[in-house]
């Protein structure tokens, strides 16, 4: 029975590993804009390379950004062509064909941005599509499935505007997710989205304003499971110090303070530290956490407060979905809250994953050097790979 339990978890922390280390969150957030200008439906992308070249053109884990203009322009024509395909868009029921702009593709893409702290970042690429609008269309409907591959969480944040004058909508999508808005001279209603979701024969469901709670709450679950391995594996380092309930709780508890002050304090602009600087110290977090498993068998006060340092960081890194989001500041508070409350369901679940398939062994005399060792050796072994790569790469 030991070896059983012992194969299961190596198997399984290897499994896990082998998931591309450079970017451990497999989740993205794509901000897209659509106008009514005359006689189009305009919608403007604003892409992220990172998902491109891994997403789209199987460049690897390791690459997230095009290097020089020459390399982007290379891949202009399958970008586009990738977008297309991936955007529906349905007016009064009828499905509207698509065709890029004139500036696509751009003559001199800006590939690199700095950000507050003055890093280099990948800058965004944005695309235009052009939907024939008819005079007498009433309604339309869009929906995207950009980044439509295994458990990659893509979100999509949509500011449809409706006129000049600033009518605008704003929409949080999940992959294939519809967004259904009234045109100009139509029956205009706020409750639209509501009356849509009405219709039980309809093939997809009609997204949410991002104002409400749930559609954060499902943002924060999908944000750890299955898209935030790093966050996963941070909590089972924390888990196999100890199974016992009390120890877990303290841990638990410390780091879901810090995560969750941070968190508020970035949503509302008053903290802010580059990813390059947070996602190292995350991975690097993994590390430390496995690695006192192999020497500690009870929890210290300088665990406490190295977990709580650590949430901290964490917290920064999962504020990234709602700033990308781009909400006024009125949306910020419920939208902080049901994506807090989804990172606890998600860390809750790991938890409780990781009591049932241990529940039957941890008793066993043997559960440490079986169990704990080569599971916090393994966890650590991918922190390290994740510091390495995302501090040179």
């Amino acid at each position: 029975m030991g070896q059983r339990c012992f194969h299961l978890f190596v198997t399984l922390l290897l499994l896990l590993s082998a998931v591309p280390p450079a970017r451990a969150h497999t989740s993205s957030l794509t901000r897209i804009h659509a106008a009514v200008v005359t006689n189009r439906l305009e919608v403007t992308f604003e892409l992220n390379q990172a998902d491109l070249l891994q997403v789209v053109l199987n460049a690897g884990a390791d690459k997230v950004r095009f290097r020089t203009p020459d390399e982007f322009a290379e891949h202009t024509r399958t970008i586009a062509q990738h977008v297309i395909a991936s955007t529906r868009v349905l007016l009064d029921g009828q499905h509207a064909p698509a065709a890029t702009t004139a500036d696509w593709p751009p003559e001199r893409p800006e590939l690199t941005t700095k950000d507050a702290a003055g890093v280099l970042q990948p800058a965004v690429i944005p695309l235009t599509l052009n939907f024939p609008l008819p005079a007498a269309a009433r309604t339309a409907e869009l929906s995207f499935r950009l980044f439509d591959v295994g458990n990659f969480d893509a979100t999509f944040s949509l500011h449809f505007y409706r006129s000049a004058d600033g009518d605008a909508r704003q929409f949080l999508l999940a992959r294939g997710q519809t967004a259904r808005v009234e045109l100009p001279g139509g029956a205009a209603s706020a409750s639209s989205t509501n009356r849509a979701n009405e219709n039980p024969s309809a093939p997809e469901t009609v997204a949410e304003n991002p104002s409400g709670f749930l559609p954060f709450v499902s943002a924060g679950i999908t944000h750890i499971i299955p898209s935030g391995l790093d966050h996963i594996l941070f909590v089972l380092g924390l888990f196999f110090l100890s199974p016992r309930l009390k120890p877990l709780l303290l841990q638990v508890t410390a780091f879901t303070i810090a995560h969750s002050l941070t968190l508020a304090l970035s949503v509302f602009g008053i903290v802010k530290l580059s990813p390059a600087v947070v996602e190292p110290i995350i991975a690097l977090s993994i590390t430390v956490v496995a690695v006192e498993n192999l020497y500690a068998r009870e929890v210290k006060s300088w665990r406490w407060a190295a977990v709580f340092a650590f949430g901290l960081f964490h917290g920064l890194g999962f504020a990234s979905l709602i700033h990308e989001a781009g909400l006024p500041a009125g949306q910020r508070l419920p939208a902080l809250l049901g994506f807090n409350l989804g990172v606890e369901i998600g860390q809750l679940a790991v938890v409780l994953a990781a009591f049932a398939a241990t529940a039957w062994c941890q008793q066993r005399p043997w559960y440490f050097q079986r169990v704990t060792v080569p599971v916090s050796i393994a966890i650590a072994g991918t922190g390290i790979i994740w510091t390495i790569q995302r501090i040179f790469f």
